[in-house]
C-alpha cells in the first residue's frame, strides 16, 4: 500500500473564496441591510457570540477553520495541526497567517489586530474538542466553536458556503459599528484636496457622502470663522418633516438656526425650490442654500421664483459643490484644509455605511 498523503489546503484558492464571499456581503450591504444566510436561530447567535465575545483568536479560528472546509472539503475543521487526525488534519496556523491575518489588516483588523492567531494559548492543542474544554478560559466560547464546527461537519458543500457567509455578515455588521482610522496627510494642496473629494463623490452612495462632505465642510468654516457653533446634521434618506430638522444641515449659533443647507447629490429642479419655501417660511429661515453635486435648473422661471422669495425676506442661494468649495478651502489655508479632510471622517463614522468609510480611508491612503 502507498503512503497515506495528509490534505491539504490550497492557500490561493482559500484566498480566492475568502475575497469573493466578502466582495459578495459588502455589495449586498450597498443594497440595504444584510439578510442572514442561514434559518437555525441557535447557530447564528453561537456565530455572532464568537464574533463579538471576548476572547479574540476565537474569531481568527472561526474564520479560518470554515474556510479551510470550504476550500477542502476533505478535512475536519475541528482540527488545529495535523496531528489532530493523520486522514483529516491541516495545518490551520499556516493558513491563518496567510490568509485571514492579512484580510484583518485589510478590514481595520475587525478580527483584534492578532499578528500570530495560533500561537496563543487557547489553541495549542491538536483540534477543537471537548477534550481541551477544561484549558479554556472562555469554555462557553470553546464549546460554540465545537457546536459551530460539528454542524459544519454534518453540512453539505452549500450548507457550509452559506455558513461562511452568516460568518462574513456577522464580521461586517461588528465593522460597521467600529470606528475607522483615516490616514489624513499633514500636508495638502487646494487641487488635491478637490481631486481626492471629487473622486470620493464620483461614486454613488445615495447621497451619504455628499452630505458627510458637506456636513464637515460647514462644521469646519463654522468654527474657523465663528459663523455657528454646532452643525446639526439629519440622516441622509430621512425626511425634514420626520427628523425635525429644516434642511439637510441646520447651523445654530447658540440657540438660534442661522443658515440652512439642503444638500443635493443629483440635479436641482424648479420643484425643489417650490418644495422646500414652506419649511423654510413656516421656520423663518432668512439665509437658505441649495448646495448640488450635479446640474442646476437656472431657467427664467427658476430665477424670477428665487428673486420673488428675496421680496418675500429669504435669501435663497444656490451653487454647485465644486464652485462653491474651492474659495472657502482657500480662506481655510492648509490647516483648515487638513481639518476639513478630517471632519469628512468624523462625519463619516456618524452617519455613513461601511463601504463609503473605507473608501474614504482607501482613497487618503493613496494620497
Amino acid at each position: 500500500m502507498g503512503e497515506l498523503l495528509m490534505p491539504s489546503i490550497n492557500h490561493n484558492l482559500a484566498r480566492k473564496f475568502l475575497n469573493t464571499h466578502w466582495t459578495k456581503i459588502t455589495q449586498l450591504s450597498d443594497q440595504g441591510p444584510l439578510v442572514d444566510k442561514i434559518a437555525d436561530n441557535t447557530l447564528k447567535q453561537k456565530i455572532t457570540q464568537i464574533i463579538t465575545g471576548p476572547t479574540k483568536t476565537y474569531r481568527y479560528v472561526l474564520l479560518t477553520q470554515i474556510l479551510a472546509k470550504l476550500a477542502n472539503p476533505g478535512v475536519d475543521c475541528h482540527a488545529l495541526q495535523t496531528t489532530y487526525d493523520l486522514q483529516r488534519g491541516f495545518d490551520a496556523r499556516s493558513l491563518c497567517q496567510e490568509v485571514i491575518v492579512p484580510f484583518d489588516r485589510e478590514n481595520h483588523q475587525v478580527l483584534g489586530g492578532s499578528n500570530e492567531p495560533y500561537v496563543s494559548k487557547p489553541v495549542r492543542w491538536p483540534g477543537v474538542t471537548e477534550d481541551y474544554l477544561n484549558h479554556q478560559r472562555d469554555k462557553t466560547g470553546w464549546q460554540n466553536l465545537i457546536d459551530i464546527f460539528n454542524v459544519v461537519e454534518q453540512s453539505n458543500p452549500q450548507e457550509v458556503s452559506d455558513i461562511f457567509d452568516q460568518v462574513l455578515i456577522s464580521v461586517f455588521r461588528n465593522l460597521s459599528q467600529a470606528e475607522i482610522t483615516y490616514p489624513v496627510p499633514p500636508r495638502i494642496s487646494l487641487e488635491k484636496t478637490m481631486i481626492l473629494v471629487q473622486r470620493f463623490l464620483s461614486e454613488s452612495s445615495g447621497g451619504r457622502r455628499f452630505q458627510a462632505v458637506v456636513a464637515a465642510l460647514f462644521t469646519v468654516i463654522g468654527n474657523h470663522f465663528h459663523l455657528f457653533d454646532r452643525v446639526i446634521v439629519r440622516q441622509a434618506n430621512v425626511s425634514d418633516t420626520s427628523s425635525g430638522a429644516v434642511a439637510d444641515l441646520d447651523c445654530y449659533s447658540q440657540d438660534n438656526l442661522v443658515f440652512a443647507v439642503e444638500v443635493k447629490d443629483r440635479d436641482i429642479r424648479l420643484a425643489d425650490f417650490q418644495n422646500k419655501i414652506r419649511t423654510i417660511s413656516a421656520h423663518d429661515v432668512k439665509e437658505f442654500l441649495f448646495l448640488g453635486n450635479a446640474n442646476i435648473q437656472r431657467d427664467e422661471q427658476t430665477e424670477n421664483f428665487i428673486s420673488n422669495q428675496f421680496s418675500a425676506g429669504y435669501n435663497l442661494y444656490v451653487f454647485q459643490f465644486d464652485k462653491f468649495a474651492p474659495s472657502l478651502l482657500t480662506l481655510l489655508g492648509e490647516n483648515g484644509r487638513n481639518c476639513f479632510l478630517r471632519e469628512i471622517g468624523n462625519q463619516l463614522n456618524s452617519n455613513a455605511e461601511y463601504t463609503d468609510r473605507n473608501r474614504w480611508a482607501e482613497l487618503l491612503q493613496e494620497t
